[in-house]
Formats: C-alpha cells, structure tokens, sequence
C-alpha cells in the first residue's frame, strides 16, 4: 500500500537514510506516494495450487496476509465484521491525514489479485472450529482486543512463535495487534507479511521457517571523507519542497530522487558474498576490526563504478584484463593482508577497462565493479 503508507507513515525508513548526516533525509514517503498514487501495478495471475486459506481481519496486517497468499497461488478468502476492509487505517481518513479516495483505491487493488471477501461476518470461536474443516489453514488478524478464539493469550494478546506466527494450534496463525499491539501501519502490514510466508510453508509443506533475514554488510555512519564520494553520485541541493497539494509533481520526483547517494549495494540480489554469508551463517561482528577503511568510488569510466572496499580479491577482473590484452587492465597491488586490486602505473578504470568493462561487471561476484 505505497499511496496510502506515503501519507500517514512516520517514515522511520528516513531516519536510516546517510543523507541526513550531510542535510536532510530524501523524502522517500512522498516518493513513495508519488508511485502509488501515480504509478501502475499490474497483477499477475498464476495458476492456483488448490489450497485454500481464510484471513480473519481485514485491517493492515490481514490485507497484507491476504494478498501475499493470493499472490502465492493460495486461494484467501478475507473476512471482516465491518462494513468496509480497511481497519485501523480508516482513522487516518477521519484524521483527515489519509484521502478516502486514496485507501479505497488501493484496498480494491488488493482484492484484485482474486481474494474473496466476506463483509459484515463476525466468526465465533464455535464457526471458527468448523471453518478448520473448510480451509487449509487459518490467519488471525483481528487487531488489538480482537477475539483470541481460544487460542492461548497473555495480556498483550494471542502467543505466537515470533519468527513463523504460529498459535498453539497448528495450521492457525496470527498477526499484527492481535499478538501485539503495532502502532505503524507499515510494521503490520510486514506482520502480515511474514505470517503469510509462514503459512505458505506450512501449506506447501516445507520447513516453516518463516520469512528469513538476509545478511547484511552494514557500514555505519558516512565518515567525513566519505562524503564528497557519496555527493559524486548525487546532488548538492537539499531536500525538495513540494508544491501540490498531493504531494510532489513529477518533476519533483525526478529532482528529490537525484537526492540518493546510491549507498547501498548495487549488486545486493546476485552478490555471491552475500549468497555464502547466508548459507553459512556468517556474522559481519566476528570479524570486526574496529575502524573501517574509507570508501572510495573510482567513477572515471564512462559505464561503470569500482568501489575497491567491496572487492573481495578473487582476481577474476585480474584474469579477464590480462586474457583480453587490455593495455593496462587490473591487477594485485601490494602484498599480503593490505593487497588490493586495481589498475597500474597510477591509471584509473577509465583507462584500465578499455575493451571488455562490460564483461569484468558481469564477471564480479560482489558490488565492487558495478554499471552506473
């Protein structure tokens, strides 16, 4: 729900942005409801895997629940005792913070995906035994002070497993303010995320694990001389005023966006490093040496960018320039633990990747050598 979490989220996500070290935050809530309210998703339909699933609670984290079954090829079935899906969510157009126009919007997008919805239902402890029988399994996301079905409680509300929203019962699930009363509406709509993850897992048969968390490299604060680096990739102006009344226009999405100084890995999703680093359970704290070295962006080349602290020094980039006879090409600068990789005589990977830089991208295993 990116239009709706643009207006009313609290935008914890910019308070992680490195930019605010330098002058403020990009405004990544109104870029984001830029592409909600603008933008278009289609929904793509898969062919159903002939489970069925039953979401009780229509509020944040039971449509979040409800669309990622459905979009998994489980057939959901949503109910809610209200009138109109929605939830807490409706608060925020009472508030006046939330256009109703925008929230209705965006809950029929959800439906779209296939989901059946059932208003106006109010399922007892007694209905909910028997609708066991119908469903394959059952997610419970009924809000805070909502019925907790006999299922075990304490008085923060339903006890589940935290990672796999499991219940005391099997093949019932629950989430969001039900187990634990959730303030942020992105943080319920991510409960109910996850507790889909898990129930999938369980209907399919896998291991239920839930959604796992992959490793991450994190790098802290921008040091001082890091940040011209960073501001290379980026503007110098700060933060954009909008001038809408909705938000920004699109040439102010196109000018707050020029904001991002591109600090996270542009490699993150095929990174072998990070692929390895989950399967063997590696922890970045064990090996922490304390200070870090600064980072360097060598952006001379017309495509690409070399970021020598993410090179891992395996030497491909090594063997293809010396394959390919670039004139001056990369290789092994140093020795032993302070070795680096980079090109000769004082030249620049403009000069040193002639011919084949497209190659030596494709070839890098991490972020170091990436395109622009």
């Amino acid at each position: 729900m990116p239009a709706t979490l643009g207006y009313i989220c609290s935008a914890p996500c910019e308070g992680a942005c490195k930019r605010k070290d330098i002058d403020e935050p990009v405004a990544i809530c109104l870029l984001k409801r830029f592409c909600g309210t603008d933008g278009e998703m289609p929904v793509t339909k898969t062919e159903m895997t002939g489970k069925s699933a039953l979401v009780i609670g229509a509020g944040p984290a039971g449509l979040a629940a409800a669309w990622h079954l459905q979009t998994s090829a489980i057939q959901t079935t949503l109910t809610d005792k209200n009138s109109t899906p929605g939830g807490t969510l409706w608060n925020s157009v009472k508030e006046n913070t939330l256009p109703k126009e925008i929230l209705e919007k965006e809950i029929q997008f959800i439906l779209s995906a296939g989901i059946t919805l059932k208003k106006e239902t109010d399922i007892s402890e007694t209905e909910l035994e028997a609708l066991r029988r119908d469903f394959d399994c059952i997610i419970i996301a009924t809000g805070e002070n909502g019925n907790d079905f006999g299922l075990e409680t304490t008085k923060q509300g339903i006890v589940v497993n935290r990672e796999t929203f499991e219940t005391s019962e099997p093949g019932i699930f629950a989430t969001g303010s039900v187990t634990r009363k959730t303030k942020l509406a992105i943080a319920a709509l991510a409960q109910g995320k996850r507790a889909a993850k898990a129930a999938y897992q369980y209907l399919v048969g896998e291991n239920i694990t839930g959604e796992t968390t992959r490793f991450n490299s994190k790098m802290g604060r921008l040091m001082k001389e890091e940040v011209s680096e960073y501001l290379s990739e980026s503007v110098e102006y700060t933060r954009v005023n909008s001038t809408a009344e909705k938000g920004f226009t699109a040439d102010e999405v196109r000018k707050e966006a020029a904001r991002c100084m591109h600090c996270d890995c542009r490699d993150k999703e095929d990174c072998l490093l990070r692929k390895y680093s989950d399967e063997y359970s590696a922890s970045q704290r064990a090996y922490d040496k304390g200070e870090r070295e600064p980072i360097v962006k060598h952006m001379q080349h017309g495509e690409i960018i070399y970021e020598p602290a993410k090179c891992i020094k395996c030497g491909i980039c090594v063997q293809l320039t010396a394959k390919h006879k670039e004139r001056y090409g990369m290789t092994f600068i140093g020795r032993g633990f302070d070795v680096k990789i980079g090109v000769p005589f004082g030249k620049d990977p403009g000069e040193g990747l002639e011919k084949i830089a497209r190659e030596v991208v494709d070839a890098c295993p991490v972020g170091a050598l990436t395109v622009k």
